[in-house]
């Protein structure tokens, strides 16, 4: 393992060739914003702590703006927080890795502006660790099993992408991955499942039955760099409770408060009910998760237009949950050579120990397994028996008394979350996102993971539109400071995500 520091230059040129493109083209006014002062409308709330309210709020404190934070839950970062008590407190119950590693430039920003470390894992888009350090089971452990598995899964990606391309209506991504399935050998599909599987839930937090193709293939979540090495430079966080804590200094922070409702008022003022309180405000900033926008835990005064609701409908957030096994002192039988254990599974098993990645914790040693699908349900009942009976198949030496204890998290399970990510359903389309982006004229914003088109789902996602829905709200794009997504060799238009794209595709074309 290293620590490592610095930037691609494919990512660089995207960021920088996005910020020639806007202060080139946007025109006389907003070209001239670029290097405008901050013009804050007044008090703004934010409405959610987690990575993106947090963004948001930050961004808005280093423009010298009047800020408030409302937080429902306890603690501070949504779906970045770490478990905060129990025998497994510390460990990551959310988001842990930085995917595309030190090419992330919108991670990587932030954690080198307060010193943090970031712990280099290895991996490509999907399975993470170093290939060396990634132990597969089937009927034995067999690296050469694995290494056909993923040399047939991009010589079948090839076919795959050849027929997407002739589409011309949407699907789902299992029908479209149907014919290349059909065509295999059984031995060779049930390989290829697997990787499908395990793909579809790191990507989309669901299964492929669920997710629309069209907008699967906009964006992979962790495609930074198409010609990056297949077991690349994914990062991990050392601690993201360190990040959400530099996050919060400074902020007015009122936890424990749930908006209820927001309501638009005559003198162009917005007013926020609060299940204790009203809170009034020149603009509002909403980070609430898409399941609680889609269950309408926050009812809007007047409410949002039809088309709103219906890009709103075609999006769904996923449930991919985490299942922690402690060890007993001393008795772990998977030794540190290993990073990520996975094992052959079919979509439909519901076994519980096919994607997990060790982690030395104090005094021992933990395994946490991701799980979805079928799996998912029978994570949430399993117990320390069915566990240990899933590692003595491959570690049949292993030591009575090993497992020292289990538990299973899910976002789902949280009232103020509701899921895991974003993705699209079947007719979803990439114009969806144009709900979140459009500048309001009565001063309602939103960010989060749903809101970005461009790396949707994602932590990424959620710091650039965090930043994003700052910057609409204060009309400037060029501020002095060591906040840096006001920095312009980082900061694109945030508010622009078309021209992000076409600055990404004409990047790409020049590193070819």
């Amino acid at each position: 393992m290293e620590f490592r520091h610095g930037r691609s230059m494919l990512v660089r040129n995207i960021w920088r060739l996005a910020v020639l493109r806007i202060c080139s083209v946007a025109g006389t006014e907003e070209a001239q914003s670029c290097e405008t002062e901050t013009r804050c409308p007044g008090r703004i709330i934010v409405v959610g702590a987690g990575l993106a309210g947090l963004v948001a709020a930050q961004s808005l404190r280093h423009a010298n703006c009047d800020v408030v934070v409302l937080e429902a839950n306890d603690h501070v970062g949504g779906r970045a927080a770490g478990i905060l008590h129990g025998p497994f407190e510390g460990l990551e119950q959310g988001a842990q890795w930085i995917h595309g590693g030190e090419r992330n430039v919108v991670m990587m920003a932030l954690l080198h502006l307060y010193n943090m470390p970031t712990l280099r894992v290895g991996g490509n888009t999907d399975f993470e660790g170093d290939d060396e350090k990634h132990h597969f089971f089937a009927d034995r452990f067999n690296d050469s099993l694995k290494a056909q598995a993923f040399r047939q899964y991009e010589e079948a990606k090839v076919l795959f992408e050849r027929a997407a391309q002739i589409r011309k209506s949407d699907v789902s991504v299992r029908d479209a991955w149907a014919t290349v399935l059909s065509k295999l050998p059984q031995r060779d599909a049930e390989l290829l499942e697997w990787q499908l599987r395990v793909r579809s839930e790191q990507n989309w937090a669901t299964q492929m039955d669920d997710v629309g193709l069209r907008l699967a293939e906009l964006a992979t979540y962790s495609d930074f760099d198409s010609s990056a090495p297949h077991h690349g430079g994914d990062f991990r966080f050392t601690s993201s409770g360190e990040l959400l804590a530099k996050l919060s200094e400074g902020l007015d922070l009122r936890l424990n408060t749930k908006v209820k409702s927001i309501h638009f008022e005559k003198d162009d003022r917005l007013m926020v009910q609060t299940d204790q309180t009203i809170y009034q405000g020149a603009a509002v900033i909403v980070t609430a998760s898409l399941a609680v926008l889609q269950r309408h835990q926050i009812h809007f005064h007047p409410p949002m237009p039809s088309s709103f609701l219906a890009a709103l409908g075609r999006f769904q957030m996923g449930q991919l949950g985490k299942l922690f096994v402690k060890f007993t002192p001393g008795q772990c039988p998977i030794g540190e050579t290993t990073y990520l254990l996975s094992r052959l599974v079919s979509r439909t098993s519901r076994r519980l120990l096919y994607y997990c990645i060790r982690e030395d914790v104090p005094s021992t040693v933990a395994l946490v397994c991701l799980v979805g699908g079928p799996s998912y349900e029978a994570a949430r009942q399993c117990t320390v028996h069915e566990v240990v009976q899933e590692l003595k198949e491959m570690y049949p030496h292993m030591a009575p008394g090993a497992v020292e204890d289990v538990h299973f998290v899910s976002f789902e399970e949280d009232p103020h979350v509701l899921g895991s990510w974003t993705s699209g359903k079947v007719g979803s389309s990439s114009s969806d996102f144009d709900i979140f982006q459009q500048k309001n004229s009565r001063g309602l914003y939103f960010a989060g993971e749903h809101t970005c088109r461009l790396m949707y789902g994602s932590l990424q996602a959620a710091a650039v539109s965090g930043a994003r829905a700052a910057l609409q709200v204060i009309s400037a794009t060029d501020l002095s400071s060591a906040w840096p997504f006001f920095q312009k060799n980082l900061l694109p238009d945030l508010a622009k995500p078309s021209i992000m794209m076409q600055a990404m595709q004409a990047a790409r074309t020049k590193t070819r």
